[in-house]
């Protein structure tokens, strides 16, 4: 067992198979078809794995919190099924909301954030960071198969302080180096027999692999996910990020991250998606804020008459906005209005 997916916390061999013939329980023990040692805890997400028959490991339940109809449960994304609990309710806690944006997130070289996002053929990302230290192998934004393979899926990485992608076998994409401390915005797109990198608008890295490399892993924001344990860690600045998955070709791209810095309602610095709504905290330690703080405009109501032009909508008389309390927002500028969803007749201004 291993705990952040670093530390080993317990080791264990039994002598022979141990077949209960129970279903596992979540937040207690199934005791011969009775639950007891029922245990208090927090749920963010669980994953099991099975052997089948020919001894090959398979993901069999990766549960979700969820609520539908106004009760909590755990979505499997296997079964595509909702586990509700066998007696008494889930309490769920709202992990949608921030409380403020922040201007970067900081990682000491200890943590990372799972994107949900496997690398493989078919990703563009762009991203606005700083090193905070470089010099070795750090990564920004990755995945490998495995370590000591040539299964390299990594957007935006460093060796010894250069501007570099990896992709497939290992080659020397010198393109210029970084500096500590200084802020860059790079943008990286993957496909399969085109792999470019570029930074403050200057391609570094332009290369023409056809192989497809397909590492079936998320990857990881400040690590590296290689075979599911994060290495390669970062010490780096993150003021914003965006992922889009498209065809291994490139074609039909799908904006599916949107990573805003924040600072969630429980008090937590972490990364608020616009595109599914849903706040990635850190794993294995705590990032820092800094910069800049921006309250959270989290709805509106328009005060507007009919949109005759999408300049209407950059109009702050047009709007009244909230905070997610509910309490009015001061600044109404036109600049907070930065995306607008219709629906029901209304404009309504998404979070920013």
């Amino acid at each position: 067992m291993q705990h952040s997916g670093t530390a080993k916390v317990w080791d264990y061999t039994a002598n022979a198979p141990v077949n209960t013939d129970r279903n596992l329980y979540l937040f207690a023990r199934n005791n011969a078809g009775t639950a007891d040692n029922f245990t208090p805890g927090r749920c963010y997400g669980l994953k099991i794995e099975q052997v089948d028959s020919n001894g090959v490991w398979q993901l069999v339940r990766d549960f979700r919190p969820c609520i539908k109809d106004g009760i909590a449960g755990l979505y499997d994304d296997i079964s595509k099924k909702i586990f509700y609990p066998a007696a008494g309710r889930l309490r769920a806690a709202d992990k949608t909301s921030p409380a403020k944006f922040v201007e970067y997130v900081e990682s000491d070289g200890s943590l990372y954030v799972d994107t949900g996002i496997v690398g493989k053929p078919g990703i563009k990302a762009k991203a606005s960071f700083a090193w905070k230290e470089i010099g070795g192998d750090v990564c920004l934004l990755g995945s490998r198969k495995a370590s000591n393979s040539d299964t390299r899926f990594m957007p935006f990485y460093s060796f010894q302080s250069r501007m570099d992608l990896q992709y497939g076998a290992w080659v020397n994409n010198y393109g210029g180096t970084y500096a500590a401390g200084t802020r860059y915005d790079a943008e990286a797109s993957i496909f399969v027999a085109s792999q470019t990198l570029t930074v403050n608008n200057g391609r570094k890295v332009n290369l023409t692999r056809t192989n497809e490399i397909n590492t079936g892993l998320n990857m990881y924001i400040f690590a590296n996910d290689i075979a599911r344990a994060p290495q390669n860690y970062s010490k780096a600045r993150l003021y914003g990020m965006k992922i889009v998955s498209c065809d291994a070709d490139g074609a039909n791209p799908l904006l599916v991250r949107d990573f805003k810095p924040c600072v969630a309602t429980n008090g937590v610095a972490a990364l608020y998606d616009k595109v599914s709504g849903t706040i990635f905290y850190p794993h294995g330690g705590l990032l820092a804020t800094g910069g800049v703080e921006r309250a959270v405009a989290a709805t509106a109501r328009w005060k507007g008459g009919a949109v005759t032009a999408e300049a209407d909508l950059a109009v702050a008389a047009n709007w009244e906005c909230f905070d997610v309390n509910g309490n009015p927002v001061a600044d109404t500028t036109p600049t907070a209005v930065t995306t607008v969803l219709v629906g029901q007749g209304s404009p309504l201004l998404a979070l920013p």
